[in-house]
């Protein structure tokens, strides 16, 4: 069920794999929903998204990012807030397993999302 997926916790995952058949529909869902976190104090009430662990975590954050030239979904041009907040967002990866991004452990509110054709490219 495509949508039992776009209501799975946001952060849990590192990468996303979306059959090809249904990447279009699950990107545009995913995006209104994390559209709608609101970044800020835990403390807050309404806040779903808060700091990162420390500054460090925030520039590890920011090299990887870095190193992906994919479209970004819901990235503001800045932060509203100061390091290390950082802006939830949706990563289009389409097929590209050959970046850092793929292989890399991401600690915070990023879901890289890419397609697959059939099980066997899944699990490649």
């Amino acid at each position: 069920d495509l949508s039992s997926g776009i209501n799975a916790e946001y952060g849990a995952a590192n990468r996303i794999l979306v059959h090809s058949s249904l990447y279009a529909e699950f990107v545009e869902k995913l995006e209104r929903k994390v559209r709608k976190l609101r970044m800020g104090d835990g403390a807050v009430p309404g806040t779903t998204v808060g700091p990162l662990v420390n500054e460090r975590a925030y520039q590890r954050l920011d090299s990887l990012l870095a190193t992906s030239s994919h479209e970004t979904l819901c990235q503001p041009s800045s932060s509203p807030l100061p390091a290390p907040f950082t802006p939830p967002r949706v990563i289009l990866c389409g097929e590209d397993t050959d970046i850092p991004l793929f292989h890399t452990e991401i600690f915070g509110p990023v879901a890289p999302i890419y397609f697959f054709s059939d099980e066997k490219e899944a699990v490649r």
